[in-house]
């Protein structure tokens, strides 16, 4: 791996479905519930889910960050993508 790589050459970032015990899983549901009722937020929020980047070659993980609406996860992945296309591995695992 050159140091002039993009890290988008090696890295990949995805969306995957959050891995949450079930209990914890019905308690984070019940308290998004009883905030979404208390606060007036009706944004759809999805099952729970994290973005992760992982390495190419490997598929080891390199972060994993939890969002928790469908907009969250739509702008961090955009954020994501375009700091993988403009930086190397270096400079995005030092950010």
């Amino acid at each position: 791996m050159s140091e002039q790589d993009r890290a988008a050459e090696h890295l990949e970032v995805r969306i995957e479905k959050r891995r949450d015990h079930p209990v914890r899983h019905a308690a984070r549901f019940a308290a998004e519930l009883v905030g979404s009722l208390l606060m007036g937020d009706t944004s759809p929020r999805g099952p729970g889910a994290d973005l992760v980047v992982v390495r190419r070659d490997t598929g080891a993980e390199i972060l994993r960050t939890s969002v928790d609406s469908v907009e969250e996860a739509d702008q961090l992945l955009r954020v994501v993508r375009h700091d993988l296309e403009q930086k190397t591995v270096e400079e995005f695992t030092d950010e």
